[in-house]
């Protein structure tokens, strides 16, 4: 329990200190995705070609930045590794367009795999380091990029992977219509599935309670139930913080979340049916009118039991008054 404890404050404090760290008067970053490419792991094994990352990257100086992603590393042999990181970026320009940089921060695995014939959902924290090329195409805020990327894992294999994509450089991000302690109420619902063989998707429903503590983060509490995926059944609470980065315009907002999650679990002996887990997420929403927004989000629950979560999410956000 002590451990478990530990994690939860790491994360959440990871999260936190992060999103207070960027909130400068926003200079500016991007949004990103690349996964065309591949790797090796450290025992030999081509890490395959369905690996990725997603993230939001924010400048804090002409020639710094953070950047919060989720990583997955592909599939080598007899593993299948993803999580979320949190890199810090020295930036160089080389043209106009033309930006390398180098990098390092912190990496939460969670790696399915099986020891001595039995399925294990690994959740281990571990090092990132990588270098990347930025190429703005025709001095536009679109870009192309290449990331190489090395993953260190104690007690598990490294990974060396290299993915190109594309992303949007954002500029003094300041929301039209943010409104210092807004509370918002989110209604969402989805499919969700345990990260195991013979797991299977079924209905997901989230409602969530979220107040903007500053223009870049936000605390929330939320109901989940994540239905019976045939190896879980869980429902519970979960709270966490976010990092919310918005665009210029206010049309589209970009949040990265972590925290607590406790959940009871159907399909559990009635001794264990409760258990403290962690739960990250992304999501990206767009603003259907004033005061209605579209939410996509997906959720990944840190389980301790060998029972990681996937859940994928559609809803509406609105205002509750003050």
């Amino acid at each position: 329990m002590i451990s478990k404890i530990l994690f939860y404050s790491l994360m959440t404090l990871v999260m936190s200190q992060s999103a207070l760290a960027i909130d400068l008067r926003s200079i500016g970053g991007s949004l990103y995705i690349v996964g065309r490419g591949g790797g090796i792991a450290s025992d030999g094994y081509n890490t395959g070609s369905n690996g990725g990352q997603v993230g939001i990257e924010k400048s804090i100086s002409e020639d710094m930045s953070v950047d919060a992603f989720y990583f997955n590393e592909g599939t080598p042999y007899n593993n299948h590794r993803d999580g979320f990181a949190v890199m810090s970026w020295l930036k160089k320009p080389i043209t106009n367009n033309l930006t390398v940089q180098a990098g390092a921060g912190a990496y939460l695995s969670m790696n399915t795999t099986t020891v001595n014939s039995e399925q294990k959902n690994e959740n281990k924290i571990g090092a990132v380091v990588g270098i990347a090329a930025l190429y703005r195409v025709f001095g536009s805020n679109f870009y192309l990029t290449s990331r190489v990327t090395h993953a260190q894992v104690p007690g598990s294999v490294n990974t060396d992977t290299i993915y190109v994509g594309a992303g949007y450089l954002y500029q003094n991000a300041q929301p039209i219509n943010w409104d210092e302690g807004e509370t918002d109420v989110s209604i969402l619902g989805g499919q969700s599935q345990t990260t195991r063989e013979n797991s299977h998707f079924d209905r997901a429903f989230q409602i969530e309670v979220r107040r903007l503590r500053t223009k870049d983060v936000a605390y929330s509490v939320s109901i989940i139930t994540e239905g019976d995926s045939g190896v879980t059944n869980r429902s519970g609470i979960a709270a966490q913080v976010w990092y919310v980065v918005p665009t210029k315009d206010d049309k589209w907002t970009f949040s990265v979340g972590a925290g607590p999650y406790i959940a009871r679990d159907q399909r559990e002996p009635e001794e264990s049916k409760y258990a403290a887990l962690g739960l990250t997420s992304f999501e990206v929403s767009h603003k259907l009118t004033k005061k209605v927004d579209v939410v996509f989000r997906f959720n990944r629950d840190i389980s301790f039991r060998n029972k990681g979560q996937d859940s994928f999410f559609l809803g509406v956000r609105g205002p509750l008054k003050k």
